[in-house]
């Protein structure tokens, strides 16, 4: 069996500074979900998706480390 699409999602999750001795790996959320359609016979992508999600337990603020990854800043209207 041949496939001619390849799904690709990327999860993008609540982390912290190195420095931050307080922070509990258990408590990380996803923020950003972004996923693609890749042709296995063009090598390209045709399609994307993207979007963001609102963290509940910390849902005010990101890390510096997280506002760096994101490909945009935390959105401000839900």
């Amino acid at each position: 069996m041949t496939y001619k699409y390849l799904a690709v999602l990327d999860f993008e999750a609540t982390c912290a500074s190195k420095n931050d001795e307080n922070w509990n790996i258990e408590l990380q959320e996803i923020i950003e979900i972004p996923g693609g359609l890749i042709s296995l016979e063009e090598g390209q992508v045709v399609s994307s998706f993207n979007t963001f999600v609102k963290p509940i337990l910390e849902p005010v603020s990101l890390s510096a480390p997280q506002t760096h990854a994101l490909v945009h800043q935390q959105p401000t209207k839900y």
